[in-house]
């Protein structure tokens, strides 16, 4: 764990609590959301490769 990591976890023992759970929830929303977007990209590009895969030649 980095020095920032044990900072945050030792602020979730104090009154910022709410702020530092905002930020986790905030975090991995965008870490989903991302994760889902570069799924759905790869199912996209896979589909094209495979019906022109005559071009990559």
């Amino acid at each position: 764990m980095t020095v920032k990591q044990h900072l945050i976890d030792a602020a979730c023992w104090t009154p910022i609590a709410p702020l530092i759970r905002k930020y986790r929830i905030s975090k991995l929303i965008a870490i989903t959301n991302e994760k889902r977007d570069i799924k759905k990209i790869s199912v996209i590009l896979s589909t094209i490769m495979a019906a022109h895969s005559d071009l990559l030649s």
